[in-house]
Order: C-alpha cells, then structure tokens, then sequence
C-alpha cells in the first residue's frame, strides 16, 4: 500500500475477492456475546460484555493473533508493526506469524499480512501477502503450501448486545470444499470463539468457564 493509505483500498481489495466466483468464501454466524456468555458459561462475577470491549478485543487480536487465537497461531511466532499514523480513526499495522495450516492442522506455515483497523467502522481488515518489507527494511515472505487469503472481523448488534461477526475469502482457482470444513467450527455450537475467552481473563480478569447448555 502507498503511503496515503486508504481504508477503502484495504476493504474494496476485500469485497472485490469476496465477489470473485472462483475464491472460496466462508463466513461466520453472527454471534451474540453476552447470550453466549449467560447461557453456556459460567463466570466468577457479572459480565455485561459491550460493542467497546469486542472492537478492542478485536483490535488487541490483530497485534497478538498468538495471544487471542492460541489454537490458531503458534506462540511466539508474531511480529507486528505500525505502517502509517492513525488518521482519520484508521489505524494500519502489517504482521507475520506462523499459523496452522488448513490441509494439515498439525502444520504451521508464515502467513503474511496487511491490516487496517477501521476505527469508526469497527471493522477490521487483513489482506494476505506473498511478501512484504518489515520495518527493518527485510523482505519477509508468506508460505505457498496453500492459496492466500482475505479476513474481515467486524462488531455488528448494538453497544449493549454485540454481533461478533467474520468472514474470510480464500483466494483460489475454484471452490474449495475443505475450507468452510476446517473452519467452520468456529462460532458454531455453543462456544464463542477464543478471542471472547481470551479477553474476559486477560483484559476483564474475568474467569470465564465453558460449560454447555444449562
């Protein structure tokens, strides 16, 4: 991205993929955090989680991935820096990290990626790069054992009853069938997703149990 960066480069790049009919989309189920939290766990005092505590959840997730998606990112692995001031209520970052791959999910492979953190939109955006130049002036480069991909989070419901939404666009020749399989356990059943958990022990110091239906 230049150095006048725009969100709209960074969500256009998002919503063209999105409407490629060759790339396989996956998409999310919108989920209602508090409902979650009062119905499938339990928790050591009240939490009224609000639109505010999912963005920041949200925005704490994008620096550490590692931190907020423990399954998902290796420990360790990350490294995320700023590419532009925040303007406008947009902040850019650019990081990498090695995360599981979806072929094999004992697997782990550097994925490379441009963010923005649309701040008045509470959406945030991750393009996947082949390769990028950190802030130390090194080319860093993404794995290719599997195609690139595009991410969107985003609040959605109102500031007393959050939408935890999320979508992602993989970049490949045709339809892959065994994508939405590896990922779309996330948000279904009855557990939120980690980076809910997360948050409500780290941030919250909230203990947060997941115990099914009650």
């Amino acid at each position: 991205m230049a150095a006048d960066r725009d969100p709209r480069d960074y969500e256009g790049a998002f919503a063209q993929a999105w409407a490629n009919p060759n790339y396989t989309r996956v998409e999310g189920p919108a989920i209602d955090v508090n409902e979650g939290l009062k119905g499938h766990y339990r928790v050591d005092r009240p939490v009224e989680y609000t639109g505010h505590h999912l963005w920041q959840t949200e925005v704490l997730k994008a620096w550490r991935p590692d931190h907020y998606i423990p399954g998902g990112v290796r420990p360790g692995s990350v490294r995320s820096w700023k590419l532009a001031g925040r303007v406008g209520g947009v902040e850019y970052l650019a990081r990498y990290s090695d995360q599981r791959r979806r072929h094999d999910p004992n697997l782990f492979g550097r994925v490379v990626e441009d963010v923005c953190l649309n701040h008045a939109r509470r959406a945030a955006t991750f393009l996947g790069r082949l390769e990028i130049k950190d802030d130390l002036g090194q080319q860093v480069f993404a794995a290719t054992d599997q195609p690139l991909f595009f991410v969107e989070h985003s609040v959605g419901g109102t500031e007393d009853a959050p939408l935890n939404l999320w979508r992602s666009v993989h970049l490949t020749h045709t339809p892959d069938i065994e994508i939405p399989k590896f990922l779309g356990h996330i948000g279904r059943g009855n557990r939120l997703p980690p980076w809910i958990e997360v948050y409500c022990t780290r941030v919250l110091d909230i203990k947060v149990e997941f115990i099914g239906d009650r």
